[in-house]
């Protein structure tokens, strides 16, 4: 197994608010730590995908529900055996 200190550069995508570095271990190693943002700059291009016409997100919402079965819709979107993508309560 590698040590950490086997690594010049570590790339931390989607650290937890929570997590902890160990700052003096990667100091003395000479380790950098690049921290990033994987989806900067990607929704005004999703954006113009979908209004140019090019993606169709209309069949990611697999299921609709009224609003007075939003209990019934909750539950099919925490079953994995229902198969849904997008569970849509509408008013």
């Amino acid at each position: 197994m590698l040590s950490l200190s086997f690594f010049r550069l570590l790339d931390f995508t989607n650290p937890c608010p929570h997590l902890q570095f160990p700052f003096m271990h990667m100091s003395a190693n000479e380790i950098d730590v690049r921290l990033q943002y994987r989806y900067a700059e990607q929704y005004p291009k999703a954006i113009r995908l979908v209004a140019g016409g090019i993606i169709n997100l209309k069949p990611l919402v697999t299921h609709r529900f009224a609003l007075e079965d939003a209990v019934a819709a909750f539950q099919v979107a925490a079953d994995p055996a229902q198969g849904a993508i997008k569970v849509q309560i509408q008013d």
